[in-house]
């Protein structure tokens, strides 16, 4: 009679739970395969209850611009291309017939292949209970939460390095040794063997950053299941065919295999420093990924005990797991830069095993923690940072969007902004427009009239009076936590002076005006066709008088001689083809500043057929508004507060103002004391024009004509004295009415600018 080893049966066996407090646990194991389609379904519609409105990160836009037109060599998306996210894409937009859709559904659907594979996997070991509440809190935690509705890599990746796993049988059931791990390998289907090493390749494909992780997960399988290495070289050779099929896929695409390298290479350099470093534990990407420090120490803690627990309970297993973890943190916090939360996915979905493992032995409770407790708290501030990214769109693709309602020519944009850029082109957002990538900021191009230009560090542009202006800077603060803090402001100008070499980096007053200042040369690319561009420029009175000289095309046009305070050059460059050049003859250096200075260019605009001067409005109130604006005034008393908290300033009896603008139309709004009967005399450029003003602020309407390009606004009054008027006043002032904003619209179609939020 043959007998068996009863411990051996039991090892090998699922062991059911031990008592009537596990109930729930085999009611759900009983469910078997239709549990597992609903929790499917679940699992993946909610990782679409909030989907970001367009892309919220460049690499986001860089991956989508690569499904719509890869082009590795001018990184769509960066070398070494990420081939097998953008095949999958590519496959997929076939069908939504959107680039961002298709690679967000795959990542969607791939967070909630991770929470059913997470659920399988710690089934056997630690009951059904615990682990579905294991993998629900996992995938509302927001590193895979607010990362799953996104075109990023990490959780397609991790989810096809799970799923080898799974496919290959890997146990984390209780009790199994390596002789018995290896006969269960053996028993399986060879196809099980060939699709696991098929699903390693993808993920090296999706993304080749996780190649340490998923070497050790091959390693693991060889060592701890004792197989033989001729058993696996047919499954190993497939899985070499899919990862070289995919790449030679991309490689032949970026036209060989030198550019594809060279690429790469150079891109690799680039990046060089940006991997790896010291941050601070609250704002590594982990820590930020899991809601903070509290939530990243516990897991941290756990994930370290579990650990300890299988090295203890099964030592080939346990250093298997103990080697994917410190290869993916060191990968995450060294190959990376620790501080973006989106490359934190992998390290939590490693370290998440162990710590059920661990939390496993705390009993019945672990399961009732997990879902009352962590579960909500990760949704919640999950959901926080999701709603405000699915009501509006990141800075650059909101001013994007604004200028594609414009219907511009073209459009041109620092090359730090390729990535949303390039999609919007290729997506269909700015339909035919041209669009123009400036690389450099000492050589910017004439662009055509009508043209927006989105800067950055490599496009360089000053507000002017003939230059509209678009600004997004309303990025949500609670996004910010799990984004890389990038893109959060974007600016965009039409028709606008860019700046080129000669000027160093634009900075701000006190008030918030912008400012450049010049070195001994200044080059600036107004746009083509016009016939006159000017400067406005500020110098101040101990480095004054300053000779310059203003040439284009290799002949000089003007010259003169900058004087102390506010003044505008104004230089006639009809017939000009090359950027214009302003030489100065007298520079100085600051003690604590190295750079060679001359004079502050407050901003810069040009006229000329074609360029359609907006609407802009300052306010005597707001002495910065008026230097903005170019304006100048006489008999014009200092800015003061009025009722309301209104700004605004007195006109003696007779004011004016003289500013840059073209004929159009002309709003004052003004007020003054019941006391001062008798009409107000207006008039600017036009006939003059009698205005009842009363005590309450009234807006006028009146027409407006430029003489060579300037307004000149005449204002006059009754006055009165007030200490005249009261004894107690000592106010000796002779004083008309408030002025508290003059509005300037020029007449022609096109002058209105689209409005910033």
């Amino acid at each position: 009679m043959t007998t068996t080893d009863p411990s051996a049966t039991e090892r090998d066996a699922p062991q059911p739970p031990s008592s009537a407090r596990d109930a729930p646990s085999r009611s759900i194991a009983a469910a078997g395969a239709p549990l597992g389609v609903a929790l499917a379904a679940a699992f993946l519609a909610s990782r679409f209850v909030f989907v970001p409105d367009g892309p919220w990160e460049q690499d986001e836009a860089i991956f989508a611009a690569g499904v719509l037109d890869l082009d590795i060599v001018h990184h769509r998306p960066h070398p070494p291309g990420f081939p097998g996210w953008m095949l999958l894409g590519k496959i997929v937009n076939v069908f939504v017939d959107d680039a961002l859709l298709s690679l967000r559904l795959l990542s969607g659907a791939a967070s909630a292949a991770v929470a059913l594979l997470i659920w399988i996997l710690l089934n056997r070991r630690v009951g059904a209970l615990l682990a579905l509440a294991s993998a629900a809190t996992l995938i509302a935690t927001p590193s895979l939460w607010v990362h799953a509705p996104r075109a990023f890599t990490s959780t397609a990746a991790v989810a096809a390095l799970i799923g080898a796993a799974s496919t290959w049988g890997w146990s984390l059931g209780p009790g199994s040794t390596k002789r018995d791990d290896a006969s269960r390998d053996r028993a399986r289907p060879r196809w099980r063997a060939v699709l696991g090493w098929s699903m390693v390749a993808l993920a090296l494909t999706i993304r080749p950053q996780l190649a340490p992780t998923a070497g050790v997960l091959a390693l693991s399988r060889i060592v701890q299941t004792r197989l033989k290495l001729r058993d696996e070289l047919l499954p190993m050779g497939v899985g070499g065919l899919v990862l070289f099929g995919v790449f030679a896929w991309a490689i032949a695409d970026s036209g060989g295999w030198t550019s594809f390298w060279t690429a790469t290479r150079a891109h690799l350099s680039d990046h060089a420093g940006v991997a790896g470093g010291l941050t601070n534990f609250q704002d590594l990407g982990v820590t930020r990924g899991l809601g903070g420090i509290g939530a990243t120490v516990i897991l941290g803690v756990l994930g370290l005990l579990g650990l300890g627990m299988e090295c203890r309970a099964n030592l080939p297993r346990g250093l298997s797991l103990c080697a994917l973890w410190g290869v993916t943190l060191m990968m995450v916090l060294g190959a990376h830069h620790p501080g973006f939360p989106r490359y934190s996915v992998p390290l939590v979905v490693i370290t998440w095993i162990p710590a059920t493992l661990a939390l496993h032995r705390v009993g019945r409770a672990a399961a009732g923690v997990l879902s009352l407790v962590a579960l909500p708290w990760f949704a919640i501030t999950s959901l926080r940072v999701l709603e405000p990214m699915a009501s509006q769109p990141l800075p650059p693709v909101a001013t994007l969007r604004d200028i594609a309602r414009t219907s511009p020519p073209a459009v041109a944009f620092s090359h730090g902004m390729f990535s949303f850029a390039r999609l919007a082109s290729l997506d269909g957002t700015l339909g035919d427009t041209r669009v123009i990538d400036v690389r450099s900021p000492a050589e910017p191009p004439r662009l055509p009239p009508g043209t927006w230009a989105l800067t950055g560090r490599s496009l360089n542009v000053l507000p002017g009076n003939t230059v509209c202006e678009l600004v997004h800077d309303d990025f949500p603060s609670a996004a910010a936590r799990l984004s890389q803090g990038r893109f959060t402001r974007a600016r965009a100008y039409r028709d606008p002076v860019l700046l080129g070499d000669g000027h160093h980096h634009i900075e701000r007053t006190d008030d918030g005006l912008p400012f450049a200042w010049w070195s001994d040369h200044a080059e600036v690319a107004p746009p083509m066709g016009a016939e006159l561009v000017t400067l406005r420029l500020l110098t101040d009175a101990v480095h004054a008088p300053i000779p310059w000289e203003a040439t284009c095309d290799g002949r000089s046009i003007e010259e003169g001689v900058l004087t102390a305070g506010v003044q505008n050059l104004n230089l006639n460059i009809r017939g000009c083809r090359s950027p214009i050049r302003v030489d100065v003859s007298k520079t100085f250096q600051p003690q604590d500043d190295g750079r060679i200075l001359s004079a502050r260019l407050l901003s810069a605009w040009a006229s000329g057929p074609g360029i359609a001067a907006p609407a802009f409005r300052f306010s005597p109130g707001q002495p910065a508004s008026m230097q903005a604006a170019g304006a100048s005034f006489e008999g014009v008393y200092n800015a003061e507060t009025f009722g309301q908290r209104r700004r605004g300033a007195w006109t003696g009896p007779r004011a004016s103002w003289r500013f840059p603008a073209r004929a159009g139309t002309l709003a004052i709004t003004m007020a003054r004391p019941p006391h001062t009967p008798g009409p107000v005399r207006v008039r600017a450029g036009a006939e003059v024009v009698s205005l009842d003003v009363t005590a309450t602020p009234q807006r006028f309407e009146l027409p407006m004509r430029d003489q060579h390009g300037l307004v000149t606004v005449e204002i006059e009054s009754p006055s009165f004295i007030p200490s005249a008027r009261a004894a107690t006043s000592r106010d000796g002032r002779s004083l008309g009415v408030i002025v508290f904003e003059i509005e300037v619209e020029p007449a022609g179609v096109g002058a209105r600018c689209p409005s910033s939020p």
